[in-house]
């Protein structure tokens, strides 16, 4: 059975896995790749909420004795 060309194709970085891996890793590892931006944008939307948090937190007042 012949493969359909992939839109992948002209990519080098493609061109170099797919001399690594099998036809069907490669579909595997394509179809994931929404998967993977999606971990990634959890990764970086925790640290943000820390980051918030955390200035958050330097932006409560302070009462100060003024004589």
């Amino acid at each position: 059975m012949k493969e359909k060309k992939s839109e992948w194709s002209s990519c080098p970085v493609y061109n170099a896995i797919s001399e690594l891996f099998s036809n069907e890793a490669i579909r595997h590892l394509l179809r994931a790749k929404k998967e993977i931006l999606l971990a990634f944008r959890s990764l970086i939307d925790a640290k943000l909420e820390k980051l918030e948090e955390l200035s958050e937190e330097k932006k409560k007042a302070e009462k100060i004795k003024v004589e």
